[in-house]
């Protein structure tokens, strides 16, 4: 994945994976972060259980509002049941004498976790956050798409619509990476 080209969406080829770089939208309700609760069109929580010798990964989820990509006057709506969020998270720790906070208490509920020793690290995207987004394209209108979210670029003619594309996932899992993030 780190090896693949940036490509600009207009220029970008059917079927072909890369890294596209723009801006994340969403047209639907925000999300609140389960840990932080922040409004967000995304986060990835993960919880490590820091008692054991090689930090036990014990939780790993990601949610996401429909999202939208808008690169340089093009739109793309993002189609994907599984998106992995790569970015620059907050880090927050329990333990036996700390009392978790209200949601960290919630998320060892919820999950039914030790709450003693545990490192949370949450990830958050927000509207009109600069992403990189390695995905697969695989249409060149998306009629779904409202233009006027977006400030698009017109694709020639007097009538013609704003650019929009469609980013699925293909080779590799979905991938968004925010800000601080690596592949």
């Amino acid at each position: 994945m780190r090896r693949l080209p940036v490509v600009k969406l207009n220029d970008a080829e059917l079927g072909v994976t890369a890294r596209i770089v723009g801006w994340a939208q969403t047209s639907g309700a925000l999300l609140q972060s389960p840990l932080e609760q922040r409004e967000c069109c995304g986060y990835r929580l993960k919880v490590w259980d820091m008692s054991t010798e090689h930090h036990d990964l014990v939780l790993d989820e990601s949610k996401f509002c429909d999202l939208d990509l808008e690169a340089n006057g093009v739109a793309a709506s993002i189609r994907c049941n599984s998106i992995t969020l790569e970015g620059q998270g907050d880090a927050h720790y329990s333990s036996k004498r700390d009392r978790p906070t209200g949601p960290q208490a919630l998320i060892i509920e919820r999950y039914g976790l030790d709450p003693n020793h545990l490192s949370y690290v949450e990830y958050i995207l927000r509207p009109g956050d600069a992403v990189a987004v390695v995905a697969t394209l695989s249409s060149v209108e998306d009629a779904a798409l409202d233009d006027a979210r977006f400030r698009c670029v017109s694709s020639g003619g007097y009538r013609s619509k704003p650019r929009r594309r469609v980013l699925v996932a293909d080779k590799f899992p979905l991938t968004v990476v925010a800000r601080g993030g690596e592949l």
